[in-house]
């Protein structure tokens, strides 16, 4: 995208390097924040529709399992009613951060989708593999003890999460059957 002239001059050259770098940088630091949840800095509804389609395609094309978990912070809006919005989302964060935690390698996606409602895309993940995340999902959340004293669940934060795990589908409907186990 840059043409350099013979002979070279060094100035021209380190600026014009110094350029393409600060483009790069800036180039990367916009996809990084299309790709992300600006609260909770895990990966939004986008990133996860373009990974889960990949995803989707590698698992009908090699037949490598694929799980989804998909997690609803339980009585939340009695959360925010109860604390305010800025300790919900103080608890939202909490949330993503043990999701992060609790996906032990690069490929395991999590997600926030929308208000309370986050996925974790689970690559080559069998159910025991899936219901293994949620359950460590569960008990790290359980052991933050985020006070929740207007919840019917518990007088802490806690999570549904419902498990699917791709057939010969499409990814909306994988996307739908974790809901649905929700």
């Amino acid at each position: 995208v840059d043409f350099i002239s013979k002979p070279l001059n060094p100035p021209i050259v380190r600026a014009r390097v110094r350029t393409h770098m600060t483009l790069k940088q800036q180039s990367d630091k916009l996809r990084r924040l299309a790709n992300r949840d600006g609260m909770t800095g895990v990966f939004n509804r986008r990133a996860l529709d373009e990974i889960l389609s990949v995803e989707f395609r590698r698992h009908m094309r090699i037949g490598a399992p694929l799980g989804l978990a998909m997690l609803d912070v339980d009585f939340f809006k009695h959360y925010n009613d109860c604390y305010g919005h800025p300790a919900g989302d103080i608890a939202l964060q909490a949330v993503a951060d043990v999701m992060r935690q609790s996906c032990l390698r690069a490929s395991d996606l999590p997600a926030r989708i929308g208000g309370e409602e986050f996925t974790v895309l689970l690559p080559e993940t069998d159910e025991e593999g899936a219901i293994e995340i949620a359950e460590r999902i569960r008990q790290l959340l359980r052991e933050r003890n985020i006070a929740h004293k207007e919840s019917a669940a518990a007088s802490w934060v806690t999570v549904s999460i419902g498990i699917a795990l791709a057939k010969d589908e499409s990814p909306e409907s994988l996307m739908a059957r974790a809901d649905e186990a929700l």
